[in-house]
């Protein structure tokens, strides 16, 4: 009997680099350390609702929903950044309004540079629009108030286009490899 092949449309596993790795604990001791400050401080005072809020422990190891989607930066952008929107969604429904845009989105203008960097084309442009997703995302669920996406937008830009630079330069590094070895 012939046997058929299948396609997995499964999330690839990560394989994170040395980068990857650091990049990750740089983003979850930053996350944990302020969502820790936040524990700390004891209620907090809310725009949204008008009234203080407790912040439970179980935020600060919480706050690994936002962070671990960085492993998939280098293979996985769009799983990234999705995880990441996904990780903010779930981090909000347990904890509250606990998302801290002095993490986040760092974490996202990381996430941006890669989409930018790795992507071509369609999928750069949903890299963008995810991207975009991601920053709104933070402000609309970041305690502090939609107006975080000030800070949110040109960071994410940042990344953006210093990962396209990157990626527009590339051509021209193979160009100079092929000429130094002929």
């Amino acid at each position: 009997m012939p046997t058929t092949s299948q396609t997995s449309t499964t999330i690839p596993a990560p394989r994170p680099s040395g980068i990857d790795l650091a990049l990750f604990v740089l983003g979850t001791a930053l996350a944990m350390f302020l969502a820790y400050l936040s524990h700390t401080d004891g209620p907090t005072a809310s725009p949204a609702d008008g009234g203080p809020f407790e912040v439970s422990v179980w935020a600060v190891p919480g706050m690994l929903l936002v962070t671990l989607p960085m492993l998939w930066r280098t293979t996985a952008p769009f799983v990234a950044l999705g995880g990441l929107t996904a990780g903010l969604l779930a981090h909000v429904a347990i904890f509250g309004e606990l998302v801290h845009c002095g993490a986040v989105y760092p974490i996202i203008a990381v996430l941006a540079y890669a989409v930018a960097r790795r992507l071509r084309g369609r999928d750069r442009v949903i890299g963008f629009a995810l991207t975009m997703l991601a920053v709104f995302t933070t402000g609309a669920t970041e305690v502090l108030g939609i107006e975080t996406v000030e800070m949110g937008i040109p960071l994410a830009l940042l990344g953006f286009g210093l990962g396209a630079f990157v990626a527009s330069r590339q051509p021209l590094v193979a160009i100079r490899e092929e000429m130094a070895t002929a």
